[in-house]
């Protein structure tokens, strides 16, 4: 029995690893979506002055050319930018951005979004921008004559407008926007079919890692706990940006409710009241990083519990594969990017977990 669970688990863990190299070989060596109508904007554009609404604001310079469009910034504040409005029409589920840039000796500031940014953000019905959805197609900084960009955006079904925009944000330098597309795209649909079979895969692979743990009979509460833990974490790992935008919608309206407009204090301005919608907006992605780390401790702290026999190297090796495979797990989901930040959050958590229970373990041997 020791030998067919041992043979069991060496199978799990192969398969495990099989998938993930599958999910990355379909993902980053194979083209995922393809032209759908004609580009909105083709290279040429972005030449033209029509159509473009172009800010300065004493920051900086923006020159159109037979070159492009040329962007300076001699200080380091929100500087020029070049944009232009789409109106969506009805249907469109993804868009292409594509540039050509050239950045000359651009020094950002302290901030990873910060310097020559390539945006495309999304408008609902109101005209409000939708920041919360991915928009960044390239942020770049230092000197780099020829940049190409290419980056696939999911539209949500709330957007109404795309806003195009080529800026250079707390930085001081110039770059050049030699060509820039914008076109509607759909997914190839061999793709579609083999991202449906491996996601299919995965789901298997679950359920034959959950059901013999559920069918245990000594610490069967435990592992429920830990497998709860776990498919919390799955299920936020799938979760859409869209769909965390309406939850924090929902917490914008509750605190309108519970405590309305307030003042910021005595540096605002009279009579401006600060806005539930610029608190939650400020708390908001420190609140979901925060909530990724401590996931990661009680699911470190709820295994390490149901399971105190088994070896801790092995367990804490499999919960940080575990950590890892939901970083990946988000190619499968519609408007999510792994990231390597967020695996560092989610590793330091299963180590802090770790270190808790082993400090847990030694005060109650002592």
């Amino acid at each position: 029995m020791a030998d067919d669970a041992v043979s069991g688990g060496r199978w799990r863990l192969w398969l495990t690893l099989a998938l993930t190299v599958a999910s990355l070989l379909l993902f980053f060596l194979f083209e995922r979506f393809e032209p759908v109508g004609e580009p909105w904007l083709r290279p040429a554009a972005v030449t033209l002055a029509d159509g473009w609404d172009v800010q300065a604001d004493g920051t900086g310079e923006v020159s159109l050319g037979s070159e492009g469009a040329r962007l300076r910034a001699d200080r380091p504040q929100d500087g020029p930018l070049l944009r232009r409005r789409f109106v969506l029409p009805p249907g469109t589920e993804f868009v292409r951005v594509r540039a050509e840039l050239a950045v000359e000796a651009v020094r950002r500031g302290p901030l990873p979004w910060q310097g020559v940014r390539i945006v495309l953000v999304q408008l609902d019905d109101q005209g409000r921008h939708q920041w919360d959805l991915p928009h960044l197609a390239d942020v770049a900084n230092g000197s780099q004559h020829g940049r190409s960009v290419t980056q696939e955006f999911w539209i949500s079904r709330a957007a109404r407008a795309l806003e195009l925009r080529a800026e250079l944000r707390q930085a001081t330098g110039e770059f050049l926007v030699r060509e820039l597309w914008l076109e509607p795209v759909q997914e190839v649909e061999a793709f579609g079919t083999v991202r449906h079979m491996l996601f299919l895969c995965w789901v298997s692979l679950w359920l034959w890692l959950v059901v013999p743990l559920m069918a245990t009979a000594p610490r069967r509460l435990r592992h429920v706990l830990a497998m709860l833990v776990a498919m919390t974490i799955l299920a936020g790992t799938l979760t859409p940006h869209s769909a965390r935008q309406s939850a924090k919608q929902l917490l914008i309206e509750l605190e309108r409710t519970v405590i309305g407009e307030r003042d910021a204090g005595p540096e605002a301005v009279p009579g401006k009241p600060v806005a539930p919608a610029e608190v939650v907006a400020g708390a908001w992605p420190v609140a979901q990083k925060a909530m990724h780390f401590l996931l990661f401790v009680v699911l470190a702290l709820a295994a390490l519990w149901a399971r105190p026999d088994d070896p801790w190297l092995a367990l804490v090796g499999y919960l940080a594969l575990f950590a890892a495979i939901c970083e990946v797990l988000q190619l499968f989901a519609l408007d999510r990017t792994p990231l390597l930040s967020e695996a560092g959050i989610n590793l330091a958590g299963v180590a802090v977990g770790t270190g808790c229970m082993a400090w847990l373990r030694r005060r109650r041997l002592a």
